[in-house]
């Protein structure tokens, strides 16, 4: 994916002028708490960050029989097809803006489900207006001016990651200057079926395998049977039927977000259903999270990914400096549950974290600090905040899946990558074990 200069601004614009949603209430689910603290060490230098991020404020994902809920979107993305994809700049004679149409999507108004809102959009301004606060105007780690060199994006398949990294890089770099022609930034992204960035039970079976396994197990199962009458009673108010099919993930999901844009709830349901809706589904997630195979197989070739990148730049290979993933709150919570970092809240619109790389002044030492929403915090495994970065990779090696795990020996991939194998400095020689079927 590639945007222009003109399409971030008429992006901006758009959001800046035409925002109908109210605020959000104070409700965790609702907002990230941004708090980035700066690393005083004079005796280390920063070389690498890799923040990964969920998108900000969307609308629902689904919508039950009794909610009367009407969303109008304002944000629209401007846009051109071109075939140089290669091009650095590009000069157009017109921008197209994609539009949906009033009351013909499934939600009343114009809004499709899981859309980036105007206040989604400004979360990741905000996040990104911080960023470059500590890492432009603090450190002086990267440029003022945005450079295709420094910064490398990934974003998952979906609009909303697709808007909030645009977002986000906007916050980061407010102007950017192209002269006469537009500068065009690439947004590297993966076909869904393939992407590894969000948990993917086509690379890897095993975990709806496990999942399910999970769920069945007598703790969970009690635990969930003790609020069937609360379920029961929530699946009437919202679809007129107790023994509807709505989950509660799907509970928290829909009143989430009538509660974060000040929108009225289904008769009868209150905000303290809601809150021990999002505590229930919290508790059932964190317990499969709790199980590090669980966070293995939902993310751990992506660790790969992030360290083959660090150990590449430490070894003497060019590497962007700032690296940015736009994912899910299932990206963030497992990304932070490996690591031991997962503290049980569930991650809010626009939770981030990122993974530093650190060296010495003569670049014999190497280390990774880990900042879960911006504050330094202690990787399991580690021997300190600054973590030597082969105690890093060993950590990466004990979470990285197999094709084997995750497939079975008669179904893993003929073509898949081999495990991690360090060099004195912690070089990661194998990538992802990102499995492709045929």
């Amino acid at each position: 994916t590639r945007f222009t200069t003109m399409g971030l601004y008429a992006f901006a614009l758009v959001a800046a002028l035409f925002v109908v949603q109210t605020s959000a209430i104070d409700y965790p689910y609702c907002a990230s708490p941004n708090d980035l603290q700066p690393t005083v060490n004079a005796s280390l230098q920063l070389q690498m960050v890799q923040i990964i991020f969920r998108h900000g404020d969307r609308t629902m994902l689904n919508r039950w029989p009794n909610d009367h809920s009407v969303w109008y979107c304002n944000l629209t993305d401007d846009m051109y097809p071109s075939k140089s994809s290669e091009a650095t700049t590009e000069s157009f004679d017109r921008i197209f803006k994609k539009k949906y149409m009033d009351n013909r999507e499934v939600l009343p108004g114009n809004c499709l489900f899981g859309q980036l809102t105007g206040i989604g959009y400004d979360q990741h301004i905000a996040l990104g207006n911080q960023l470059r606060r500590l890492y432009v105007d603090t450190y002086q780690f990267i440029s003022s001016e945005y450079s295709s060199d420094e910064v490398w994006i990934r974003t998952g398949d979906s609009p909303r990651c697709v808007d909030s990294a645009m977002a986000q890089l906007i916050g980061l770099y407010p102007t950017m200057n192209g002269g006469s022609s537009l500068p065009v930034v690439d947004v590297y992204t993966i076909d869904s079926v393939q992407d590894n960035l969000s948990p993917n039970t086509v690379l890897c079976p095993a975990l709806a395998t496990l999942g399910a396994e999970l769920v069945q197990q007598p703790a969970f199962v009690s635990f969930d049977n003790s609020f069937a009458p609360l379920k029961a009673q929530l699946r009437q108010l919202l679809a007129n039927n107790p023994n509807a099919s709505i989950t509660w993930g799907g509970m928290m999901d829909a009143l989430s977000a009538l509660t974060c844009h000040n929108m009225s709830y289904p008769a009868g349901v209150t905000m303290d259903m809601l809150l021990q809706a999002y505590k229930i589904n919290q508790w059932e997630y964190n317990y499969l999270l709790q199980n590090v195979t669980y966070s293995s197989y939902s993310i751990g070739t992506l660790y790969v990914e992030m360290l083959d990148r660090m150990t590449s730049l430490a070894a003497g290979t060019p590497q962007p400096k700032y690296l940015m993933y736009s994912a899910h709150d299932t990206s963030v919570a497992p990304f932070l549950a490996g690591l031991g970092l997962y503290t049980g809240e569930w991650p809010p619109y626009a939770a981030h974290a990122e993974l530093e790389l650190w060296s010495d002044t003569g670049k014999a030492n190497w280390f990774v600090q880990a900042k879960p929403y911006g504050q330094a915090a202690l990787i399991k495994g580690c021997s300190s905040v600054m973590c030597p970065i082969k105690e890093f990779a060993a950590i990466v090696a004990s979470l990285t899946p197999t094709p084997v795990a995750c497939h079975g020996p008669a179904l893993a991939p003929a073509h898949h990558t081999t495990p991690v194998h360090l060099d004195p400095v912690g070089h990661a020689h194998a990538t992802a074990t990102t499995s492709r079927r045929a």
